[in-house]
């Protein structure tokens, strides 16, 4: 009996995670710290090498740093040197690269070479990130060159730029790439063209506070197989926003654009197979309601349409009437709202132009959270009577279709009130319409103070008290409350 007992004792000593193939033990691998990984090769000779068959490196200077008191910079690159160079696997799913660059003045030929190394690297994606995304707004007159280099490996199929100058046409072999997110680069006036005919796969851009010397933004490729295109928040000459942009891309899909114009306005040309689209436009000084008006003719063919609230406002002069082309395959709105007052009709007018919605999001960004602390509890958003009656001036047949209707920042304001009423006395084919609110009751219970607190949750009760007894069209309509 004794015997039995020590072998029991000596299996649950067993090393049960070495006795897994190495085919597991590598994903394993792969989901802790780069770092942390090639530790491992210390444990034994089992574990020795690997580490040099993980799919993914992330090589991340913040998480890296925290591990040593003296000559940090040095050991971090020397760190990735050696893991890029003794790294078998090929190719990689994913290669980052993380740091702040203007760091590293005393190591630019090391990281230049670092970098021409990773940017060669055969692997699915790459990831340069060489300031924080979070901190930084727009590229640095001094910001650190690419340096050029054959690129990139047939492999690579994603490609992630930020903060950083990128020069595409010092570059040739972008034959595989089809996603490329650059984050607060700079590209010379003419290398958005470049990088688009050099790709012939590209099929997504992302360009995210990137910075293009020219007045005006222009992308005519029209024989590119582009499907996604991003340009939020993107300046020109001395960081001033565009004069105006020209898009023609016929094989677009999906399109976003954020941001603001001096002078002129956006415009797409060939739009017919855009079927996504957000816009959020503001700043325009003058004939903004023709311009606008006509991109969103040339939109008429989307099925999934986001709108921000300035454009509502500039709908606005138009005094709800429907647009003269009607969204007829529209499916999806989501509408962000601020000001209701000067929003309001523009909201009706899209409404009374998308005769066949069946979903729509809207959210309601008030300015609560400028009011003094003891008036938050009880404000009362400041839309006149008159405004919020021309809600109920809405035909029942342009909510006819709607099944699905999602409202968030949910304080139960007055005027709130009366989109649920109204959503839901005239919604005839509504399923489910849910509401959000967990956010902002969260964020008055953190400024009202504590002793406001109890108020704060009987009013809540009371407020899902009243939403739930409202009358519904629908007999299957279902209220969610998040």
């Amino acid at each position: 009996m004794a015997n039995k007992t020590r072998k029991i004792v000596t299996a649950r000593g067993v090393d049960q995670i070495s006795t897994l193939p190495d085919d597991v033990l590598v994903r394993i691998l792969s989901l802790v710290p780069t770092e942390q990984a090639v530790l491992t090769s210390l444990l034994s000779k089992r574990w020795k090498f690997l580490w040099t068959s993980i799919p993914v490196l992330d090589f991340d200077y913040v998480r890296f740093s925290a591990k040593f008191d003296d000559d940090q910079k040095r050991r971090f690159l020397d760190f990735v040197e050696h893991v890029l160079f003794l790294h078998e696997l090929e190719p990689l799913e994913n290669l980052r690269l993380a740091f702040k660059i203007s760091e590293f003045d005393d190591y630019l030929s090391k990281v230049s070479m670092l970098v021409r190394f990773a940017m060669r690297s055969n692997c699915l994606a790459i990831d340069l990130e060489l300031s924080d995304p979070m901190r930084t707004l727009y590229p640095k007159d001094n910001e650190y060159t690419l340096p050029p280099c054959v690129f990139p490996h047939r492999s690579v199929s994603q490609l992630k730029l930020t903060c950083c100058k990128f020069i595409p046409s010092l570059y040739r072999g972008f034959t595989s790439v089809n996603v490329i997110k650059l984050r607060c680069v700079e590209i010379q006036k003419d290398s958005v063209y470049d990088l688009v005919s050099k790709c012939p796969r590209l099929e997504e851009l992302h360009l995210v506070r990137c910075r293009i010397p020219s007045s005006f933004f222009e992308l005519n490729a029209p024989e590119s197989n582009l499907k996604c295109l991003v340009l939020q928040y993107c300046v020109g000459n001395e960081g001033l926003s565009f004069e105006h942009a020209s898009i023609h891309i016929p094989t677009l899909l999906q399109f976003k654009y954020k941001g603001s114009f001096r002078s002129g306005y956006l415009s797409i040309y060939n739009s017919e197979n855009v079927i996504e689209a957000e816009l959020e436009i503001f700043r325009i000084l003058h004939n903004e309601h023709q311009l606008l008006c006509k991109l969103l003719k040339g939109l008429q063919n989307v099925k999934s349409l986001t709108l921000f609230s300035y454009i509502l406002e500039v709908l606005n002069i138009n005094g709800g009437i429907s647009l003269q082309t009607p969204f007829n395959n529209l499916k999806h709105l989501t509408i962000k709202l601020r000001m209701v007052d000067k929003e309001l009709l523009g909201f009706v007018c899209l409404l009374r132009s998308s005769p066949y919605l069946e979903s729509l999001c809207l959210s309601i960004d008030f300015d609560v959270y400028l009011l003094p602390k003891n008036e938050m509890l009880s404000a009362v958003y400041n839309v006149d009577e008159e405004t919020v009656q021309q809600l109920h001036l809405l035909p029942p047949e342009c909510v006819a279709h709607l099944m699905k209707i999602k409202i968030e920042n949910f304080q139960g304001l007055k005027v709130e009130m009366e989109f649920v009423k109204l959503f839901l006395r005239s919604s005839l084919c509504l399923k489910e319409m849910v509401i959000c609110m967990s956010s902002r009751y969260r964020f008055l219970k953190l400024n009202i103070g504590e002793e406001r607190s109890k108020t704060l949750k009987k009013k809540k009760a009371k407020l899902i008290e009243r939403l739930l007894a409202y009358k519904r069209a629908s007999p299957d309509a279902q209220i969610l409350l998040k």
